[in-house]
C-alpha cells in the first residue's frame, strides 16, 4: 500500500502549546477517500516532538513514505525547510510537499530549496489528492490547479463550493487526550478532550492585516452536517469540548440558532469555546443566549486599537461602543471574555497605544491579549510596506523585532499594558469567574511568571532609555 507522510510544522511563538492539526487532518481524510488504491497515512506533528528534526527524519527512513506533506505558517519557514531537508536524509527518493499559508503566499520562496518538490497554495484537499494520485502513479505534478512547481506558472484553483460534502477529518490520527493536556490558545479547557471546530471558510471583512486564504465570502457548512461530526466527536472519540476556529462564527445569525437548537435537542452537556474570535458588532442578546445555552464559556473579540484613526487604517470596521455591548452580554450570561489588541501599526503614535492600553484596562474584559502588529506576507499590509521595512522570514507576533527604536517603543507599549490590565484584582475576577479552577491554576504560574517578568523588562527598558537620553 502506497505510504504518505504528513508533517504538522509546529514553532512555539508564545501563544499556547499546539492544537490539533486540523488542515492535514482534512487533508488526510480527502486522501483516504480520493487515492484508487488506498494509502497508509502516518502523521507528526512537531510540537509534539522532544527532537522534531530528529524524529522527523527516523520516522521517514522507517516509514519509506513515496510522498511526504509538511504544512507550515509564514513564521514557521525556517524549520519548516530543516525538517524538509531531515525528511530526505531520512527517505531520499520521497516527493516532499509543502502546504498551508507559508507555500500559499511565498511558493516561490518555498521552491528555492532543493528538497520541496511542489507546493499546494490555498485550500488543499483537492490539490493534494490530485497531486498524491499523479505523484503516485509516476506522473508529473505540472498542470495540477493549485500546485506550484518550479519552472511552470501556478494555474489557480476555484475554491470550493460545498463545504459539506467534504469527508470528515481524519480524527483517528490525531491523540486528542495528549493535545487536551496541553494549555492552548483558548487559555484552559473546561472538559478534557477536546477538538477543534471548523464550520466555515472565508470572510467578508477587509483588514489590511489578515490573510486571504479562504477568500472574502463566507462559504458554510449547513448546521446540520456541523452537528452530525459533533456527534461523531462525543461518540467515538469521547470528545467533550469544542473549540470554533472560524473567522467569523456568527456571520449567519440564523445559521447560529439553527446550530445551537440541535445542539441543545441533541447534543446536551458538551462546552464550547470561541478562540478565533467572534464579530463583536454581530454579536446581539438572542445570539448571546443560543450560545451560552449549548454550553459555551469563553468567546474572544477582536479589538486591536483604541484608536478611531489606527482603526480606520486597518479597515477594521467596528466600533468600542459595540465591543463593550458584547463583552458586557457575554458577562450577563456566564461567559468570559478575551481581547485581543496590537500594537505598532505603521503611523501609530505612542499616545494611541497608551489609549489602547487604557482602554482594554478599563474594559470589562476578563483577559486581553497584546500583540505586536505583524505584516506577514500575502496580506494588504505587507505589500505596503517598503521592502527594508517588511518582517525578516519566521517573524511573528511576539519576535522582538530588529532592536530599533521603534521596536522598543513598541515592546514598552506592551509590557506596560500587560501590566496596567492584570492587576491583582483582574486575576482575583478570573480566578472566581473560571470554569476550570484547577486549569487555570495550572497556567497561573506561567501568567505570574511573565508577568514578573514584563515588570522587570519595562523597568530595565526605561532605565536604558534614561541612559541614552542623558
Amino acid at each position: 500500500m502506497n505510504r504518505i507522510l504528513l508533517v504538522r510544522t509546529y514553532r512555539d511563538v508564545g501563544a499556547g502549546a499546539p492544537v490539533p492539526p486540523l488542515g492535514l487532518l482534512c487533508v488526510a481524510a480527502s486522501l483516504r477517500r480520493s487515492l484508487p488504491g488506498g494509502c497508509e497515512i502516518k502523521l507528526l506533528d512537531a510540537g509534539l516532538l522532544r527532537d522534531p528534526e530528529a524524529e522527523v527524519e527516523a520516522a521517514a527512513a522507517a516509514f519509506r513514505p513515496a510522498l511526504t506533506g509538511f504544512s507550515a505558517l509564514s513564521c514557521e519557514a525556517p524549520l519548516a525547510h530543516r525538517l524538509a531537508a531531515a525528511a530526505r536524509r531520512g527517505a531520499p527518493s520521497t516527493f516532499i510537499v509543502f502546504g498551508g499559508p507559508y507555500p500559499t503566499v511565498s511558493p516561490a520562496e518555498a521552491l528555492a530549496d532543493a528538497c520541496v518538490d511542489a507546493c499546494v497554495a490555498g485550500e488543499g484537499e483537492g490539490a493534494a489528492a490530485e497531486l498524491a494520485a499523479a505523484v503516485l502513479a509516476g506522473r508529473g505534478p505540472a498542470g495540477i490547479p493549485g500546485v506550484a512547481v518550479r519552472g511552470a506558472e501556478l494555474a489557480p484553483r476555484p475554491l470550493l463550493e460545498d463545504l459539506d460534502d467534504l469527508p470528515h477529518p481524519a480524527w483517528d490520527l490525531a491523540d486528542l487526550k495528549a493535545y487536551s493536556r496541553l494549555p492552548n490558545w483558548n487559555g484552559y479547557i473546561k472538559q478534557k478532550p477536546y477538538a477543534l471546530l471548523l464550520t466555515s471558510r472565508g470572510c467578508p471583512y477587509r483588514c489590511v492585516y489578515c490573510h486571504n486564504l479562504f477568500g472574502k465570502r463566507v462559504r458554510a457548512r449547513r448546521a446540520r452536517a456541523v452537528l452530525d461530526e459533533v456527534l461523531l466527536l462525543r461518540d467515538r472519540y469521547g470528545v467533550r469540548e469544542f473549540h470554533v476556529v472560524d473567522d467569523v462564527f456568527n456571520f449567519d445569525k440564523a445559521r447560529l440558532l439553527e446550530f445551537c437548537r440541535l445542539v441543545r435537542a441533541e447534543a446536551p452537556g458538551l462546552a464550547f469555546s470561541f478562540p478565533n474570535g467572534l464579530r463583536a458588532d454581530l454579536f446581539d442578546a438572542e445570539s448571546a443566549a443560543a450560545l451560552a445555552g449549548i454550553g459555551t464559556y469563553k468567546i474572544h473579540f477582536g479589538v486591536e486599537s483604541a484608536s478611531a484613526r489606527i482603526r480606520a487604517a486597518m479597515r477594521k470596521d467596528l466600533s468600542l461602543e459595540a465591543v463593550d455591548r458584547a463583552v458586557r452580554l457575554a458577562g450577563e450570561h456566564g461567559m468570559t471574555t478575551g481581547g485581543y489588541f496590537m500594537f505598532g501599526f505603521p503611523g501609530e503614535t505612542p499616545a494611541e497605544m497608551r489609549a489602547t492600553a487604557d482602554y482594554a484596562a478599563a474594559s470589562a474584559f476578563d483577559a486581553a491579549y497584546f500583540f505586536r502588529v505583524t505584516a506577514y506576507p500575502g496580506t494588504e499590509l505587507y505589500g505596503s510596506l517598503p521592502e527594508g521595512e517588511r518582517p525578516a522570514a519566521g517573524a511573528g507576533f511576539f519576535s522582538p523585532g530588529a532592536g530599533s527604536a521603534r521596536d522598543a517603543e513598541i515592546r514598552q507599549a506592551i509590557l506596560r499594558a500587560q501590566r496596567k490590565f492584570y492587576t491583582p484584582g483582574r486575576l482575583w475576577r478570573l480566578a472566581r469567574k473560571t470554569h476550570n479552577p484547577a486549569g487555570l491554576l495550572r497556567v497561573l504560574p506561567s501568567m505570574a511568571a511573565g508577568l514578573l517578568l514584563s515588570r522587570l523588562a519595562e523597568e530595565l527598558g526605561r532605565r536604558d532609555g534614561g541612559a541614552d537620553r542623558s
